[in-house]
């Protein structure tokens, strides 16, 4: 038993050792345009089941038997994680950028998520993990013609000016949650996140080799490293052997959160046999100041038929018009966010006669969002849908051993080509593995 215990832990920690390096420099695996406002594009991970069903989170709590799955949006769910469980993920995107009849196509795997949730007692629950909250990921270059005027008011072209504006980066969380019933059917939860993460823009300037200019190099730099609090409710009714129904609430205080700033700005001239020469520089300058990051707010439903049919639908709202940047208000719009799921499991605590095709969840769901950006006049929005299949793994319900491969897919739309802006046409991957196992359990000898 111990052994096998082991073996859970030692391949969780070798694959978040193996993602670290992704979180501690920043994720470059989102190519988004947008994602150069504000602290990037916002993470809303609810989970590998969630993901699947339209993004929804806030009201999804765990059936009285397993396997289970650990909910990551709303902090109240990990008291229903009545044995340990450990899921991972990883996700894969592919996106396709159109804008102004030109089309370009980006993908790449990066990490998911890691958590950790069991309970504690009978009446409480706690999760621990770490997931990436934001993610900054876009190249952006821009050409245009450098003209040289003769005597007579003649113009003749003589090379070409480059800008080029990229970024990298992103801010994560590691959270320590727990979660308390103290009546039935009701549970609250808390989870304390310390955010770090470093977010990099950088604008270059580039002329002709033949034009007597110096190039410009500016680099920002953006660390965050404070504490972050959201919190979350459930409340059940019903018989869960028959129709049953849960609420869920979730909410984050907008918050103060500390950051460095830093901003370096150089000229430097490129020799065809020596590279880059910098030559001068222009702006260095350090500060330490606040981040106001806004708040967050959340509601949801969910009906259930016993452990056969989920019905869920989510509601939220992030106050972006409060976000500020070292004490500079962004323009940035309120967002609104909605999501619907659906999960069927024919027979999910039956092994035999059913078949194995019984036992796994089959999962949809559809998603809608207004992001924070409105520009050119023009909103943004992002439509999705998604598919999900948990696949039962080796499960053993003697010893509560439930393993299960959850696969998830979201095809989306964000943005539009409209108004000189950037449409993106998504396709996201995400594969994770989830471990069941009674780690608490008293040995009662004869």
């Amino acid at each position: 038993m111990m052994l096998f215990r082991f073996r859970y832990l030692l391949f969780f920690t070798l694959l978040a050792f193996t993602l670290k390096p992704g979180l501690s420099d920043g994720q470059t695996g989102l190519v988004d345009p947008y994602s150069r406002y504000g602290i990037g594009d916002f993470n809303n991970q609810p989970g590998i089941q969630g993901f699947s069903m339209g993004n929804t989170g806030n009201a999804l709590r765990n059936d009285s038997t397993t396997p289970f799955t650990i909910n990551l949006k709303n902090p109240a769910a990990c008291f229903y994680n009545r044995i340990t469980t450990i899921d991972a993920s990883v996700l894969y995107t592919n996106t396709g950028l159109s804008s102004q009849g030109q089309q370009q196509n980006a993908s790449n795997t990066y990490f998911g998520y890691f958590a950790i949730a069991f309970p504690v007692g009978k009446i409480a629950g706690m999760d621990m993990g770490i997931v990436p909250m934001s993610t900054v990921g876009y190249d952006i270059t821009t050409n245009s013609n450098l003209d040289s005027i003769g005597p007579t008011g003649n113009s003749t072209n003589i090379g070409t000016l480059t800008n080029e504006y990229s970024g990298a980066g992103g801010v994560n969380r590691v959270f320590l949650g727990l979660a308390i019933s103290p009546i039935k059917n009701l549970s609250l939860g808390i989870h304390a996140s310390y955010l770090f993460g470093n977010i990099t823009n950088v604008q270059t300037i580039t002329y002709p080799l033949n034009y007597s200019a110096y190039n410009g190099e500016r680099l920002q730099n953006v660390e965050v490293h404070d504490f972050y609090f959201n919190y979350g409710l459930m409340y059940s009714i019903g018989k869960e052997s028959g129709w049953h129904g849960t609420i869920g609430l979730t909410a984050s205080l907008a918050s103060n959160v500390s950051a460095n700033y830093s901003l370096l700005t150089e000229n430097y001239i490129v020799n065809p046999g020596l590279g880059i020469i910098y030559y001068d520089t222009l702006q260095d300058s350090n500060k330490a100041g606040k981040i106001r990051l806004p708040m967050t707010y959340g509601a949801g439903i969910t009906i259930k038929k016993g452990d056969k049919w989920t019905f869920t639908f989510d509601y939220n709202v992030q106050n972006w018009s409060q976000f500020s940047l070292f004490g500079v208000q962004q323009t940035l719009s309120n967002s609104t966010q909605m999501g619907l799921g659906v999960e069927y499991v024919p027979h999910k605590n039956s092994e035999i006669p059913h078949t194995y095709l019984q036992r796994i969840s089959y999962r949809f769901g559809l998603s809608s969002s207004q992001s924070y950006l409105d520009i050119n006049n023009t909103p943004l929005h992002d439509y999705a849908v998604s598919f999900g299949l948990g696949i039962p793994v080796g499960a053993n319900r003697v010893l509560d051993r439930v393993s299960t491969l959850n696969v998830g897919i979201q095809l989306g739309q964000l943005g539009t080509t409209t108004n000189n802006l950037v449409q993106q046409d998504y396709f996201k991957f995400q594969v994770a593995l989830t471990f069941n196992d009674r780690w608490f359990k008293k040995r009662l000898y004869e």
